[in-house]
């Protein structure tokens, strides 16, 4: 499968907290290998960074990108510049289906250059804590993950259990997740019939699955692996993409991410390959 960009630009805007005044942004076609730049067009002269770089947070809250960027991947866009008028991306509603609106009104075209992924070629885990974090050679995204039985949208353990990413999941189920702290207030009302409760569960696990994809989305390129976790929170996965941008491990990096590596010597975690103690 070629690369893809947007047809053409497009605009919105949306209110962000703390600020009076809404943030203007847009999508904006971009050439192969390009990756997702992001561009900081409030100041003179502009702040530009990949996604897959480390960002300082006084000139950019790259959370903000979270779902964008996931959402990118999931629809298959690979090459993309996203020009911000402020510090930070407009929550838009905390859902992803506005960006799926918004890539969709632009239009999608092919590119000339073969995609490309990161890819894991060997099998890799990580252990901080309570958390276990188990990552295998996979023609696609596959998530594998092991929860408490009591499910609560404070609890960042992930909510979900096998599944593998799709276009057509993203679109039918995890784009349309509200944050988890809107979650819990649904589900902390009285009066509940246990179909409601079901159905705000399920959100739950297709948010934490949302989040999840977010993170990983900021590796900068669409990942190919097959990811099994136990009691993940973010805390760890954010961990967890600061590993796979590190040039000592078995991975594949695509063109648009040959850069500095992140030096995680002191990061805290445990690493090990096949021939170690796996997860």
């Amino acid at each position: 499968m070629n690369q893809r960009t947007l047809a053409t630009s497009i605009f919105a805007k949306g209110k962000v907290g703390g600020l009076k005044d809404e943030v203007l942004f847009s999508l904006n076609p971009a050439p192969v290998n390009n990756g997702v730049t992001i561009r900081r067009t409030d100041i003179s002269p502009h702040y530009e960074f990949q996604v897959g770089e480390t960002v300082d947070t006084d000139d950019f809250d790259s959370l903000s990108l979270r779902n964008l960027v996931a959402t990118l991947h999931a629809v298959g866009v690979d090459n993309v510049i996203i020009d911000v008028f402020g510090a930070t991306l407009p929550p838009m509603c905390g859902a992803a289906k506005t960006y799926i609106f918004l890539i969709e009104s632009a239009g999608i075209v092919e590119q000339s250059h073969k995609r490309e992924y990161f890819e894991i070629i060997e099998e890799l885990s990580l252990e901080q804590d309570k958390t276990r974090i188990r990552l295998l050679p996979s023609d696609n995204l596959r998530i594998t993950c092991f929860s408490k039985q009591d499910i609560k949208p404070e609890n960042r353990s992930a909510a979900y259990q096998i599944v593998e990413i799709s276009q057509s999941l993203f679109r039918s189920q995890l784009c349309r997740a509200r944050q988890l702290n809107v979650l819990q207030k649904a589900l902390n009302q009285k009066n509940l019939t246990a179909h409601q409760v079901e159905q705000l569960q399920r959100e739950v696990r297709s948010r934490c699955l949302l989040d999840l994809l977010g993170i990983l989305a900021m590796l900068g390129a669409p990942l190919k692996a097959h990811y099994i976790g136990f009691n993940v929170d973010q805390r760890v996965s954010c961990l967890l993409v600061d590993l796979l941008t590190s040039s000592q491990l078995s991975v594949r990096y695509p063109v648009s991410l040959q850069k500095t590596f992140v030096d995680i010597t002191n990061l805290g975690v445990k690493t090990s390959k096949r021939e170690q103690a796996a997860v």
